[in-house]
């Protein structure tokens, strides 16, 4: 019987193992997880952690026994350590020790963790999010003490999250930014205003914060951040981003970025044979730029695990040659924060001068609803295309909860390799509680479709 073994349980890791064995039935399929759980959504802690989700069981989306009903064995708290690509064994360490298993075919979906590079980032305390057991800590420790003043470590989506859910819990809020604007990620004329904003929802902001890590007070656990300006605190919260858990891979030969990101073609496939690997850890074709680039992102992940997953079953026994391909990535994204949504598609204006693009923009600014509907906000859209073709290059969202989700059409405009042009044609629909007559996302088309050069 032909194995196939899939390192990493979440996402990638199930979606591969659920997908090849739907497909090839007879495959022995088999999970390595490091963690104690599989197949979560890490996505929700933010919000488990604010209580808007009531138990942590919510945000399991597959267990162990839903995968033994597939004929997916799952070894949990087991870690890949090394392999090799050439005897096709893995060696794990794992509950009762270090041990191996041989493959013959293999997925890695090791995903990535989260960075935590400052001195005293172990001590009690300290918080890094990032899996389901990270969310279930940090509440049990919330239950368990007095905490009354926090920090939040970074300025990017993970911090403003996690910065808003603790502002809704009534503590004392410190958001230190390592630069000098908050979301780095949009274009700085999409994010004016966002500090002013925060700041009056009562958290203080800290720019170019240069924490230099956290010490402890008398009875060990965490009292203060170390930066220029020391600050105590009951709790920290780390969000400096995450880093792929591939250091055995790229040392057993597969190839990968300079972040150690593994580099895969479109079905998936590594440098060796094989071996596929798909989710967080992998560098895929960025739709726009064309090169390969990191996207911790859910959906993507998942994506790129049905990809390997089908393509490890195609040509076993009768089972035709897989057409499926992953197509990129556009790094499609949305957060809420305290009220406000900030949401992103594509590359910005500065990421595209950046690559050297001759590039044009546009941004409006407008009415979400109808203006004389209730609940009517102010939003800014801004659209990014290349100057002499007109192909749109990216969408970027500010405004109330409900105008967030036009990034949808906007990442299906980018997908299409729509032109500004082509999309202020489009026919979207209006009623006066959904949008104005004309959507903001057409009028900045129309707009940026004037500025290209024909």
């Amino acid at each position: 019987m032909t194995k196939l073994l899939v390192v990493g349980g979440n996402a990638a890791g199930l979606s591969a193992a659920s997908k090849a064995k739907r497909r090839a039935p007879e495959l022995e399929v088999e999970v390595l997880e490091a963690g104690h759980d599989i197949s979560y959504s890490a996505c929700g802690i933010p919000y488990l952690v604010e209580g808007q989700v009531q138990d942590p069981s919510q945000l399991l989306v597959l267990s162990e026994e839903a995968a033994a009903e597939r004929g997916i064995a799952v070894r949990t708290r087991t870690r890949a350590v090394a392999f090799n690509p050439y005897t096709k064994e893995v060696t794990f360490q794992g509950p009762d020790g270090r041990d191996s298993t041989h493959y013959d075919k293999l997925v890695l979906a090791t995903g990535a963790s989260p960075r935590n590079p400052f001195a005293g980032g172990d001590l009690e305390g300290v918080f890094t999010i990032r899996h389901v057991g990270d969310g279930v800590r940090l509440i049990r420790h919330l239950r368990n003490s007095d905490t009354r003043r926090v920090a939040v470590i970074g300025g990017g989506y993970v911090g403003l999250e996690m910065a808003s859910a603790f502002l809704e819990l009534e503590a004392e809020v410190h958001l230190l930014a390592r630069g000098e604007r908050l979301l780095s990620s949009l274009d700085p004329d999409m994010t004016d205003g966002l500090e002013d904003w925060i700041t009056e929802q009562g958290i203080t902001l800290h720019r170019n914060a240069k924490v230099k890590g956290f010490a402890p007070g008398a009875d060990g656990k965490l009292a203060r951040v170390e930066a220029a300006e020391a600050l105590d605190v009951d709790l920290a919260i780390v969000a400096v981003g995450v880093e792929p858990n591939t250091a055995f891979a790229v040392k057993a030969g597969v190839h990968a970025t300079k972040t150690g990101h593994i580099l895969v073609d479109d079905q998936m496939k590594t440098n060796f044979h094989d071996v596929w690997a798909a989710g967080d850890c992998v560098a895929p074709r960025h739709l726009i730029t064309g090169r390969p680039t990191a996207m911790a992102l859910a959906l993507p992940s998942n994506r790129m695990g049905k990809v390997a997953g089908d393509n490890v079953a195609a040509g076993l026994g009768s089972i035709p040659q897989s057409s499926m391909t992953f197509p990129g990535v556009l790094g499609t994204q949305i957060t809420r924060v305290h009220g406000l949504v900030f949401a992103q598609s594509g590359i910005t204006e500065t990421q595209a001068k950046g690559e050297g693009i001759d590039a044009v923009s546009f941004l409006v600014e407008s009415k979400s609803r109808a203006a004389y509907m209730p609940g009517a906000g102010d939003m800014a859209l801004k659209l990014v295309a290349e100057q002499g073709t007109g192909k749109l290059l990216g969408c970027q969202i500010a405004g109330p909860e409900h105008a967030g989700l036009r990034i949808n059409a906007a990442a299906v405009a980018l997908q299409a390799g729509l032109t500004a042009k082509k999309l202020a044609e489009v026919e979207t629909s209006y009623a006066p509680p959904f949008s104005p007559v004309y959507d903001p996302l057409i009028v900045a088309a129309a707009e940026l479709a004037k500025l290209v050069r024909r």
